[in-house]
C-alpha cells in the first residue's frame, strides 16, 4: 500500500513537471496568507481530487502532499489546459484557501471555504468543451 502510494506520488510529480508548460498553478493552503497552518489540519480525514486531461487522482491523508510540491505556503499543483481540483475543509479553526495563478504570478481565481465547505476550480481548455460541465475560467 505504501509502495503503491509512493509510485503514484512519483508518477504525479513527473507528470506535473511536464504539465508546467500549460502555465497554470493551483495553491491549496490551510489558513490565511502569511499565517498558514498545516494543510492536513484543514483536510482532516477528507481528500483532494485532481483531474488532469481526464486522468483523475484522489488522495487522502499524508498522500495529499505527494500531489505536488509542498512548502510553508501550501501545496503547489501545476495543471494543463484541462484541469480541475477540489477539496473540502474539515477544520473549525482554519479556512481552506484555493488560489490559481498563471506562470507570471497573476491570480486568476481564489476561493475560501470554512468548515464543511468545498473549494473547487474547473478549467476546460481555451475552447468550449461540451463534455466539461462546470466552468469558472476562460482564456482571454
Amino acid at each position: 500500500m505504501v509502495m503503491r502510494r509512493t509510485l503514484v506520488g512519483l508518477a504525479v510529480l513527473m507528470w506535473a513537471s511536464a504539465a508546467s508548460a500549460a502555465g497554470l498553478e493551483a495553491v491549496l493552503r490551510c489558513g490565511p496568507a502569511g499565517q498558514p497552518a498545516d494543510l492536513l489540519a484543514c483536510l482532516g480525514d477528507g481528500s483532494v481530487e485532481i483531474s488532469r486531461d481526464g486522468e483523475k487522482t484522489v488522495a487522502a491523508g499524508a498522500a495529499v502532499l505527494a500531489l505536488g510540491q509542498h512548502d510553508d505556503q501550501g501545496l503547489h499543483v501545476e495543471g494543463p489546459k484541462n484541469f480541475s481540483i477540489q477539496a473540502r475543509n474539515q477544520s473549525a479553526e482554519h479556512p481552506l484557501v484555493l488560489e490559481v495563478r498563471r506562470v507570471d504570478g497573476t491570480v486568476i481565481f481564489e476561493q475560501t471555504a470554512r468548515r464543511f465547505a468545498t473549494v473547487a476550480f474547473y478549467r476546460c481548455g481555451p475552447v468550449l468543451n461540451f463534455e466539461c460541465r462546470e466552468y469558472n475560467y476562460e482564456d482571454q
